[in-house]
């Protein structure tokens, strides 16, 4: 993971936006099930790599703009990506030293966290939980992670601003 002072707004902005448009979009059925968490990855990565810009106020912005679109209970996703992004701010220097594979574990248990507090909430407003099948997108949002960085490291260094220094 990349560090630089400044990563444009209009990066993520877009990478926000890409994420809610990812989770909207009907996946075919056999493959529904293992659609990883796209926004609760990259609250998770802008969290890691910039919080000066990105903390747990955007989250919390981004899970209001994620309830309205899903029409789930309004604040139940803002809670869940409030949660993840505050504990990625507390053990941002720990994590960003890991290897990518420890960290991939480091950002299941981050996601498994988020699906946690889904389910819980969905509990207790007496909704559908959805059993097992809710785990699956964990594990797929942990193999997506280094893509997740590799792309946007690539995308943060080309975007010409601020100086690179790998980490």
């Amino acid at each position: 993971m990349t560090d630089m002072a400044n990563s444009p707004w209009w990066l993520i902005f877009t990478t926000v936006a890409s994420a809610l448009v990812l989770s909207i979009l009907p996946l075919p059925a056999p493959f529904a099930t293992y659609e990883p968490e796209w926004l609760a990855l990259i609250v998770v990565y802008w969290s890691l790599t910039t919080p000066e810009r990105f903390g747990p106020g955007a989250a919390w912005t981004c899970g209001i703009v994620m309830d309205t679109l899903h029409g789930t209970l309004l604040g139940q996703h803002a809670l869940a990506l409030l949660l993840i992004s505050f504990l990625a701010l507390r053990f941002r220097l720990q994590v960003r030293v890991f290897p990518i594979v420890q960290q991939s574990i480091t950002v299941a248990m981050l996601i498994a966290m988020h699906t946690f507090a889904l389910i819980w909430i969905d509990g207790v407003i007496d909704a559908r939980i959805g059993g097992v099948t809710r785990a699956w997108p964990v594990l797929a949002s942990a193999l997506a992670w280094p893509f997740i960085v590799v792309g946007l490291d690539w995308a943060r260094v080309r975007s010409g601003n601020g100086e690179h220094v790998p980490g």
